[in-house]
């Protein structure tokens, strides 16, 4: 369609057309297309917006967050399977309702608040524990943000978490509720099983030719190829360039010198602390360590965690250390131990936890490094002029392979490749490496070519294709042995099927699983008490289900947690056991519970100030925003 709308535009029809359009644009005025004044209001809370740009943003955030968790590229039809699009939607809404409360409860947030807090985030921090604004820069450019959007974002984040920390401060869980919860939580659960494999439920017949050709067509899906396409493509990008631009030594000494502090790194120090009140209890610990006491066992004497006692990673005279303690801790050994020091907030001793060796790499060290960074920055430029000109040269009529030669790029042909970026002969197409890639090349349809898109990781790439080759039924005969085993699996799990519920209404008559025992050759197994929830080989998630939710005595069935058995079991008798209510672990048990009770208690004010602002969302906004 495209490429016909290139050709077309040479011709005289379009130039009626054109003009048309023009004296349209004269009586009417552009389009809000081209003005941006178009509804871009995904949805609306209350008096509030929530603007196109801001979702796809959001979306777009996770989705990359997503495909570094799982490491595989997340397409965005795969986001959209699972729900993603809705959950950060219903995310934002919540978000955005809860920001209009705060508003209608006057909560404000002070610039040097804001400013406070985007400092001391970690993730902000250099080498020497120092807010570093370009880390901040870097990581607004990689959201699409504003330095001003960060802070107006930041701002409402803590004005909701002020309301949100005022709902749900001092909430605790009732006693009585704490002790059902742990009784629930905890309970354990004894059983006699039998484990019945196929095997063992009987032989299955060899299936005939018609049992063949039925299971084959009622299964025609599972034994169908996937649609494939035949590309051909074009990329520019850095690589494309890169032999255009010409880095002298001297560039590449400037850079170094400009930068020598990034390649000179100085020897930090992991480092725990101790606080006293007094010089006296100071003194007092520093005998124990000097007696040969640990560390640590001093810590764990005064009640305090390992966690409790890191102070953080700090280069020698650090900002973020007192200069007092930081000569301290840096005149011991890794492991070493300072004696009492006055630090600005009373007496401490400092222990070098770890000691992380500084770095002083030199110029030839780095040198190809720095080429390869200016060659990627400086390519920038020349990589949107190739790829302009390129597009000109469509737009001009030229093809895919007309323009490309015009421009000396390679057209790169793919014989085939499915959705999951596979040949037919099951191997990793040669393809570029970019969740938007497969995504256009199968949007695109079959004999156009799609127009210069950008991925992911700034490479511009156009796709023509060139055949698609759409799902097709393998033939019976060529998938024969696959069916064959498919049916007698099937065969098999139908027959353990009967076998293990005969097995079950024999032991529910008899009120053991003695006969269903010596049925099946082996005697029951007693297990070890089973906790709620977790599985093993033997107990899946449905048996373990099961099991729990039957009185002593019952008998149950499921599939094992592993393999393709059948699980009979017998529930022998459910253990509760005494909580101490003053241990460590139970009092741990109710905080947690106080922290469920106020996640919900959110939840409740979240869905109320939806109710109070009222949501209206704006589905064909939606729908385009998905959709790209």
């Amino acid at each position: 369609m495209l490429q016909q709308l290139r050709a077309a535009s040479k011709s005289w029809v379009a130039s009626v057309i054109i003009g048309v359009l023009v004296l349209a644009f004269a009586l009417w005025g552009v389009a809000d297309i081209f003005r941006g004044g178009g509804d871009t209001t995904v949805a609306s809370v209350g008096g509030t917006d929530i603007s196109q740009q801001e979702f796809s943003q959001q979306l777009q955030n996770q989705l990359r967050a997503l495909s570094q968790q799982t490491q595989n590229q997340i397409t965005l039809e795969q986001a959209k399977a699972i729900g993603l699009d809705r959950s950060v939607l219903d995310q934002m809404i919540n978000s955005t309702a809860l920001d209009n409360e705060a508003n209608r409860l006057g909560l404000t947030v002070s610039q040097n608040t804001i400013v406070a807090q985007i400092q001391s985030n970690p993730n902000f921090r250099g080498a020497d524990g120092a807010f570093d604004p370009n880390l901040l820069a870097r990581a607004l450019q990689d959201n699409g943000l504003s330095e001003q959007g960060f802070i107006n974002v930041t701002g409402k984040d803590i004005a909701r978490e002020q309301l949100l920390d005022a709902l749900v401060d001092g909430i605790a869980a009732p006693p009585g509720l704490t002790r059902i919860l742990y009784d629930y939580t905890n309970q354990t659960r004894t059983v006699q099983y039998i484990a019945l494999t196929p095997q063992e439920a009987g032989n299955v017949p060899e299936p005939s030719e018609a049992d063949l050709v039925a299971y084959h067509k009622a299964h025609a899906q599972q034994f169908s190829s996937p649609e494939y396409r035949s590309l051909d493509y074009i990329e520019i990008g850095p690589d494309q360039v890169a032999s255009e631009i010409q880095i002298s030594d001297a560039d590449l000494k400037a850079q170094y010198d400009s930068h020598r502090s990034d390649y000179q790194k100085p020897e930090q120090r992991e480092v725990q602390q101790l606080s006293f009140p007094d010089k006296a209890a100071a003194d007092a610990a520093a005998a124990k360590i000097m007696n040969g006491m640990d560390f640590l066992n001093v810590a764990h004497q005064r009640g305090l965690k390992d966690q409790d006692l890191t102070l953080g990673t700090f280069a020698a005279g650090a900002a973020g250390l007192d200069p007092t303690l930081s000569k301290a801790v840096f005149a011991v050994p890794e492991g070493g131990v300072t004696p009492p020091v006055q630090g600005p907030f009373g007496w401490v001793i400092l222990r070098a936890a770890k000691i992380i060796p500084g770095e002083n790499k030199s110029f030839d060290e780095v040198k190809d490094a720095i080429k390869a960074d200016l060659i990627k920055g400086r390519a920038a430029g020349k990589v949107a002029d190739l790829a302009n000109a390129f597009e000109d040269a469509r737009g001009g009529g030229a093809s895919l392979d007309q323009a490309a030669a015009k421009q000396s790029l390679t057209v790169h042909h793919v014989p085939a490749v499915d959705r999951q970026g596979m040949t037919p002969e099951n191997t990793q197409a040669d393809i570029p490496k970019s969740m938007q890639f497969l995504d256009q090349a199968f949007r695109t349809e079959g004999g156009e070519e799609s127009d210069l898109f950008q991925d992911e990781s700034g490479n511009n790439f156009a796709i023509r294709v060139v055949k698609v080759s759409p799902p097709a039924v393998k033939p019976l005969d060529s998938v024969r042995e696959v069916v064959k085993e498919e049916w007698l699996k099937e065969q098999r799990g139908k027959l353990l099927q009967t076998k293990s519920q005969q097995f079950v209404a024999d032991a529910r008559k008899a009120g053991s699983l003695d006969e269903a025992g010596k049925a099946a050759g082996h005697a029951p197994v007693t297990s070890m008490p089973l906790k709620r929830g977790a599985t093993s080989d033997v107990f899946s998630m449905d048996l373990m289900e099961q099991i729990f939710a039957v009185p002593p005595g019952s008998v149950v069935s499921g599939a094992a947690g592993k393999g393709d058995a059948m699980v009979i079991a017998k529930v022998v008798s459910a253990n509760t056991p005494q909580p101490d209510v003053t241990a460590a672990e139970y009092t741990n048990f109710r905080k947690a519970a106080a922290q469920q009770l106020g996640e919900g208690l959110v939840d409740s004010v979240a869905a109320a100030a939806r109710l109070r602002a009222g949501v209206n969302i704006h589905q064909a906004t939606f729908d385009h925003a998905t959709q790209q």
